[in-house]
């Protein structure tokens, strides 16, 4: 598996993950963190060629367990420009000088820098105030 996140580490107080295809619930077994991602082991799977099925699956969180605080919490939330959603935060980058939040929507993904000249969060919502984050 590989985590969209920075620090999957949280993910080992983490009882169970939903196929979002599907939402169904997969109970996790044990997890080792490997240098590519991590391993996990559902109960529900019980032979390779089950878990051969779930590549290129994804994952959800409960959202209780999604962390509170970082750039993590961004992870899910809708992005508006103009008072219109462009997309959904599906991932970060850091740099060396500011993170990067990556926003998708459909096949169209951007690369915003995380500062106040270019995004404001309001009520749960991030607001694009630069459009030329928005320029490929």
């Amino acid at each position: 598996m590989r985590p969209l996140v920075q620090d999957a580490d949280f993910l080992l107080s983490i009882p169970v993950l939903y196929l979002e295809r599907f939402g169904t619930p997969f109970h996790i077994q044990s997890i080792a963190t490997v240098s590519k991602g991590i391993h996990l082991l559902f109960k529900e799977v019980t032979c390779r060629k089950e878990a051969e099925y779930l590549v290129d699956e994804t994952f959800l969180l409960p959202t209780e367990s999604l962390p509170k605080d970082g750039v993590e919490s961004l992870h899910g939330r809708d992005v508006y420009f103009e008072e219109k959603r462009i997309g959904v935060v599906t991932g970060w980058q850091k740099t060396p000088v500011y993170d990067i939040l990556v926003v998708t929507e459909g096949e169209r993904e951007w690369r915003i820098p995380i500062t106040d000249s270019f995004i404001v969060i309001e009520d749960e919502r991030i607001i694009i105030v630069n459009g030329a984050a928005l320029e490929n």
